[in-house]
């Protein structure tokens, strides 16, 4: 639902409140439309998707590897980088930064599961061959 620009409401199935997006100081620079309130933007969601995703995945593989990765086992700090290209903002790169704490003798285990980590992710394979996007739609004249 666009609500005053740039500011719209995303309603997902089964998610009580909605998911606001928008513009914030980080990204202004990217765009021409005026804002007043800090919100995501829809490219942070994207860097936030990924990144989430990864670290679930190697989350598993610690995990398979008898590694824990919790509590405050595992962290990631991530940081999208967003560009312009060709007059549009793009998110050019996702660039995560983990943090693991791993009982001794488990660093090769965690290297290990690093390394394959990335191959199982949904979300960054999705992001790293392209994601199809078409519509369609409903149009009423008032």
């Amino acid at each position: 639902v666009q609500k005053k620009r740039p500011l719209r409401l995303v309603y997902l199935e089964g998610v009580e409140q909605p998911i606001p997006i928008g513009l914030h100081a980080g990204v202004k620079h990217l765009y021409t439309v005026p804002f007043e309130e800090n919100f995501p933007s829809t490219l942070d969601y994207v860097a936030a998707g990924v990144a989430g995703c990864m670290t679930g995945v190697l989350a598993g593989a610690l995990e398979g590897r008898h590694i824990p990765s919790h509590p405050d086992k595992l962290t990631c700090e991530v940081q999208g980088i967003f560009e312009n290209v060709d007059g549009k903002a793009l998110l050019t790169k996702i660039h995560l930064e983990y943090r693991l704490k791993v009982p001794k003798g488990k660093a090769d285990d965690a290297r290990r599961a690093l390394q394959i980590h990335g191959d199982h992710c949904p979300a960054s394979l999705s992001v790293k061959r392209g994601i199809e996007v078409d519509w369609n739609y409903e149009l009423t004249e008032e």
